[in-house]
C-alpha cells in the first residue's frame, strides 16, 4: 500500500488533491493499492475523491500539531503493509517526516 497524506479544507488544498489523484491513478495502473489520508471530510472536495480510498484523521476539523498529526498517521497505518507515504502539504514539514 502507498499512503498519500495531504491537507485539504473547503478553502485550500484542492490542487494537492488533484495532483495526488493523478499520481494515484498512475500507481494503481502499476497495481499499487493507494489510500489518501485526509484531516476530515470536506463536502467541497468530494467530487475529486469519489473513487479514492480515503481514511480521515477525524470526523471534524481539528488543529493537530505536526507531531500529533504524524503520530495519528502512524497509528492509522500501524497494522497495514505500507511501502511508502507520499507527503504533499505546505503545512507539514521535515519535522513531520522525521517523526
Amino acid at each position: 500500500m502507498i499512503a498519500i497524506r495531504t491537507k485539504v479544507s473547503a478553502d485550500i488544498g484542492i490542487g494537492h488533491i488533484v495532483r495526488m489523484q493523478h499520481l494515484s491513478k498512475e500507481l494503481q495502473f502499476l497495481d499499487k493499492n493507494v489510500v489518501f489520508i485526509l484531516d476530515y471530510p470536506v463536502y467541497k472536495i468530494s467530487p475529486y475523491i469519489k473513487d479514492a480510498n480515503v481514511i480521515y484523521l477525524s470526523d471534524k476539523k481539528m488543529n493537530y500539531s505536526q507531531e500529533e498529526d504524524a503520530k495519528n498517521v502512524i497509528n492509522l497505518l500501524k497494522n497495514k503493509s505500507v511501502e511508502m507515504i507520499v507527503l504533499d502539504s505546505y503545512e507539514l514539514s521535515i519535522e513531520w517526516e522525521n517523526i
